[in-house]
């Protein structure tokens, strides 16, 4: 029943004939007859040839979920056997958005190889909501984000970051409010954690358009939760994917954005950009490191929560 499964699957991943082939290294007649063969054997079709993209039918969705919980049961079975040797040998797969794959995830990842240098580390890269989804599917072991649904996964504080207002130096409106902005400087020696550091108005920045992030990253939630509090929706010059994307846009002139000290001390340093500090309880974000729930947990993906969270100390 399950003789075609890895075909099948590709298929289900891929929504394309066309594209599984390829992936599979075989010619796409080749495949289509495999299926064809398959659902001959089954007595139903799994796919429904006529969408596009290729869509399962209804039997298809029941095949496919047994498909994913034979994947389950062969992971953890692996991972149990994995589980006796320790952290002597194994592997697991760890994620994060661009900037925290950029910026995060290299200085745990390499502290974890010398500490534990036969475990393999598989680094998947993706935006945060499609990372999130691989992590419901058990395509990940470990993910580090912000925002995590309790009901589904375990996560553990990793590092708190402090949100602030980045403005081009040459914005006209440096010239009343450039008394109270930070530098880079500033912010690499932590003087915006100073309670006496000054907190800007943001209603000076009302009618200022911003670089947001898209509605579905945490900082476009954040960002309009903190201009909410100064009693304004932001209006954006333009909506991009990443963190890091909206810093750099900044630090180009084209406009201002929020960000974090995190990116502020981590990333490239923009001599033309100024920092304010805001008063908001929604100014403070964490970033957690997680895995699923109700799954098997081996231990070295244990170890690299330990390591994750020695290193970034909250």
């Amino acid at each position: 029943m399950f003789k075609y499964a890895d075909y099948i699957y590709k298929i289900y991943k891929e929504q394309s004939f066309t594209q599984a082939a390829k992936k599979l290294f075989i010619s796409q007649p080749a495949l289509s007859a495999t299926v064809k063969k398959a659902e001959e054997e089954l007595g139903f079709k799994i796919f429904n040839r006529e969408t596009v993209p290729v869509s399962l039918t209804d039997l298809g969705q029941i095949y496919i979920s047994a498909i994913e919980e034979i994947n389950r049961v062969e992971r953890n079975l692996q991972d149990s056997v994995n589980s006796i040797y320790s952290l002597v040998t194994g592997d697991i797969s760890v994620s994060g958005a661009a900037f925290i794959s950029s910026f995060i995830l290299p200085k745990i990842i390499m502290e974890f190889s010398r500490q534990h240098p036969k475990i393999n580390i598989q680094l998947i890269e993706d935006n945060s909501v499609n990372l999130q989804e691989k992590l419901f599917s058990e395509e990940l072991d470990i993910l580090i984000d912000y925002d995590f649904d309790s009901e589904n996964f375990v996560s553990f504080p990793l590092k708190k970051e402090h949100i602030l207002l980045a403005v081009p130096k040459q914005h006209p409106i440096n010239a009343r409010l450039g008394n109270i902005a930070l530098t880079t400087e500033d912010i690499i020696s932590q003087k915006h954690l100073n309670e006496e550091t000054p907190c800007v108005d943001l209603g000076n920045f009302q009618k200022e358009k911003f670089i947001q992030l898209k509605p579905k990253n945490n900082m476009h939630k954040s960002s309009c939760n903190i201009c909410s509090d100064y009693g304004f929706i932001p209006q954006s010059v333009i909506s991009v994917d990443q963190l890091l994307t909206a810093y750099n846009i900044a630090g180009s002139g084209m406009g201002i954005t929020f960000t974090t000290d995190t990116v502020i001390q981590s990333a490239a340093s923009y001599e033309d950009l100024l920092f304010y500090k805001v008063s908001s309880s929604h100014a403070e974000r964490v970033l957690y490191i997680a895995h699923k729930k109700k799954t098997y947990i081996s231990p070295a993906v244990e170890e690299f929560i330990r390591v994750s969270q020695q290193i970034y100390a909250l």
